[in-house]
């Protein structure tokens, strides 16, 4: 996983695959303690391989210790779950964009109904509703000729 022979590695303290952030914010000594206190230390991190590049590892780290109970050293697990994080933020980023798209189309749809409240209405006004007050103006008028006649005849 990490591009080293073992004649490369063995003998070198365990932080050469840790980034320089991390040892810097001293994960390395962390996790020796955490594995010497808890009896075991797990993490998702970021790993260095030999060659620089980076790696997202699924780690556990063991201590080892010996018949009489002294601390001989550490074993420890890694896994290479680069293929997983880069799916995950994959999904993270299409979920992401779904949310934004129909954030989108909501705000659009929104937008289109009220275009056509506002069609309607306009249609409603200058169509039905215009032809309906012209009959009530002819209606008004037409019963105030008939009161008026209706008044002479008396």
């Amino acid at each position: 996983i990490k591009g080293y022979q073992q004649h490369e590695i063995i003998g070198k303290h365990f932080s050469i695959f840790y980034t320089t952030e991390a040892i810097a914010a001293g994960k390395p000594q962390l996790a020796l303690n955490t594995a010497q206190l808890e009896g075991r230390y797990d993490i998702e991190d970021w790993r260095v391989r030999k060659d620089g590049s980076l790696f997202w590892a699924d780690v556990v780290l063991f201590p080892i210790y010996s018949s009489s109970g002294a601390l001989r050293g550490y074993t420890k697990l890694t896994r290479d779950l680069t293929k997983r994080k880069l799916m995950e933020k994959e999904l993270q980023e299409n979920q992401l964009r779904h949310q934004q798209e129909t954030t989108e189309l909501r705000r659009r749809l929104m937008e289109g109904r009220e275009a056509e409240r506002l069609h309607m209405a306009q249609e409603l006004h200058d169509g039905p509703i215009q032809d309906l007050y012209g009959l009530i103006f002819s209606i008004d008028a037409i019963s105030a000729r008939i009161r008026s006649q209706a008044a002479l005849q008396r």
